[in-house]
């Protein structure tokens, strides 16, 4: 009989600990994204290959990132002022894990050199679209959805040094696209449900209200989130987007903005030759989510965009956490420890 309660014990603690410890033990390995930029050029827009002065790798990974600890960079937006380019982009950094806005800057748009971090918030902060108002002075509208509303920066001394101006919009907006046209401004953004609103405005600075036609995309994962910049191809809009059907940032789509009036809008997807999106090798084997495409004097396109390339890392932190929390979860069950304590009736 004691042998049997003992293998029966000894059964008990080897199925408590496999509960405790096996879960912890597999949450050690993560997967961490990797997300760098690189360089492309084409005819079109809609025709992007890897720029052949660059070739298939990036130009601005985390390592170049000298003055925080970065996790990975990402959503480059550039912009050509006094003859050379500077590119803005999120910094993911270690430790906070929240976004925050560096700069580099290039004379040929192929050979970056980084800069340094110019914009740090207490919440995370992505997606730095520059944006030139009709005075030609340059302002920032990032992703802030961490802090409840859409807020507007100004340059006070581009690219190093940025003001806050007001907030335009409460709520939570997820890379939120600005743009000029028909002498008004229009703006996407995303909320929670993968649906596309659209807002129009006088003036950058507002008031921003809502297009009767708003949601634009309703709950598609495929269209409903901004990849980049609007551009102009042949005197017709288009927007890029972020396809997320098959995995966060997997690819991108195109679409031509077909309609656009105060109460109208209408779009139709437009191909991307050659695709753009998890190249399954180098560095944006995992995927792509971003292009700023910008047009040259010889008519042909300059891009800027980024790839991931995910790895598996151990994190043992991640591990005794789960470890934690599964013991925790044990003690506090009906028939845990905690229970054992009770008193006796």
């Amino acid at each position: 009989m004691r042998a049997l309660w003992f293998w029966a014990g000894a059964l008990a603690l080897a199925l408590a600990i496999s509960r405790l410890f096996w879960p912890a033990f597999t949450a050690c390995f993560q997967t961490r994204d990797n997300w760098a930029i690189s360089v492309y050029r084409g005819r079109r827009p809609f025709q992007l290959e890897p720029h052949p002065d660059v070739g298939n790798r990036p130009v601005v990974t985390a390592s170049d990132v000298t003055d925080a600890q970065a996790e990975f960079v990402a959503d480059p937006f550039m912009i050509r002022r006094d003859g050379r380019w500077l590119m803005m982009f999120e910094v993911m950094e270690r430790g906070r894990w929240a976004g925050s806005f560096a700069y580099a800057e290039s004379d040929n748009g192929t050979t970056w050199k980084y800069g340094r971090v110019v914009l740090r918030e207490p919440f995370h902060l992505s997606y730095p679209q520059i944006i030139e108002d009709d005075d030609g002075e340059l302002y920032l509208i990032p992703e802030s959805a961490q802090a409840g509303s859409l807020r507007l920066y100004h340059a006070a001394h581009f690219p190093e040094s940025w003001v806050f101006v007001a907030e335009l919009l409460p709520g939570q907006h997820r890379d939120a696209t600005v743009f000029r046209d028909g002498g008004s401004w229009w703006m996407y953004s995303t909320d929670s449900s993968h649906s596309l609103h659209l807002f129009v405005a006088p003036t950058l600075r507002g008031p921003w209200r809502e297009h009767p036609a708003s949601p634009v995309v309703k709950e598609c994962r495929r269209s409903g989130r901004c990849g980049g910049k609007v551009v102009r191809v042949d005197g017709v809009l288009h927007r890029f987007a972020q396809d997320g059907r098959f995995g966060y940032g997997r690819e991108i789509s195109a679409y031509r903005i077909d309609r656009l009036t105060a109460a109208d809008y209408a779009e139709t997807e437009v191909a991307l030759d050659p695709p753009l999106g998890a190249s399954d090798t180098g560095w944006n084997s995992c995927g792509m989510h971003h292009v700023d495409a910008h047009l040259l004097e010889d008519g042909s396109w300059l891009a800027v965009v980024d790839g991931n390339r995910q790895a598996k890392v151990f994190n043992w932190r991640a591990g005794a956490r789960e470890c934690q929390r599964k013991l925790t979860a044990m003690l506090r069950s009906p028939g845990g420890a905690a229970a054992s304590r009770a008193p006796l009736s």
